[in-house]
């Protein structure tokens, strides 16, 4: 059993360290999938500008601008009898 010593405590890897299926999960989750879009060139020139303005590159702008459009986008469904 792995283990270490911190400030004169035993500590236990199976209580600390994460599992290697958590690890790899976490590895997965910060994986960097690419996405390819097209664009018509005037709606290219607005997003580079804006992308300019804030000092992001486009990839960030565009992540940013389909992350803020995702969220604002949820839909709350009401029961009808309220």
């Amino acid at each position: 059993m792995a283990s270490s010593r911190k400030s004169g405590v035993m500590l236990h890897c199976p209580d600390l360290c994460p599992s290697s299926t958590e690890r790899t999960m976490a590895a997965a989750a910060n994986r960097k999938i690419s996405v390819s879009m097209r664009f018509r060139e005037n709606d290219l020139t607005i997003i580079d500008r804006g992308a300019q303005l804030l000092g992001l590159s486009r990839t960030e702008f565009m992540r940013r601008a389909a992350l803020h459009e995702a969220l604002s986008e949820t839909v709350i469904r009401l029961p009808a009898n309220l």
